[in-house]
């Protein structure tokens, strides 16, 4: 049988949910060559810098799902700070899908990921929380209070998806958008 030849977006779909579950220091090369079903030194030639060169990639791949799901909702302005917001939370769901969905960017913070990858995921980090309070405004919200309410919205997201992995569902996860749905669209 064919060994199929995949594209970079391919591969880092393919290394996205290794980086995702196991962070930076413990996805092994061993372990993303196998998924990716190519040689050590095939991943090289498609990644000259390594594991690195990897892990930057699958990072870009991730925040241009975000971008597409999550963001762009916040970021139309030809909808209703209430669409937008709704629209976003429906993206939320989606990209942390799974039994018991991760964040890439909480797996890659761990460790030496901290150092390598904490300015990436600051910046989206930001971009999310500027986004959100945008939408906020929209929807009425003043916007001296707008930006700590998107803060403490991201907060309560990220918080539950630590405490789906610490409990292995998706339980928690689901019961805070619910809530935050309800909370933010009234």
């Amino acid at each position: 049988m064919k060994k199929q030849r995949l594209s970079k977006t391919g591969l880092a779909r393919v290394l996205f949910p290794f980086f995702q579950q196991y962070g930076y220091e413990a996805a092994s090369l061993s372990m993303l060559s196998k998924a990716c079903g190519l040689s050590k030194a095939s991943l090289y030639y498609h990644f000259p810098k390594g594991k690195i060169d990897m892990a930057h990639y699958v990072m870009a791949y991730a925040g241009r799902q975000m971008q597409q799901m999550i963001l762009a909702p916040l970021n139309n302005q030809s909808l209703s700070g209430e669409d937008a917001i709704s629209q976003s939370l429906e993206g939320v769901m989606a990209y942390y899908d799974g039994d018991t969905p991760t964040c890439l960017m909480n797996s890659l913070m761990v460790g030496k990921g901290a150092s390598l990858f904490g300015e990436q995921v600051k910046q989206a980090i930001d971009n999310w929380t500027e986004a959100l309070a945008n939408a906020l405004v929209r929807k009425g919200i003043a916007p001296e209070k707008s930006v700590t309410q998107s803060r403490q919205i991201i907060e309560t997201i990220q918080g539950a998806l630590i405490v789906n992995r610490l409990h292995q569902g998706r339980g928690y996860f689901d019961t805070s958008l619910k809530s935050l749905e309800k909370t933010m669209l009234k």
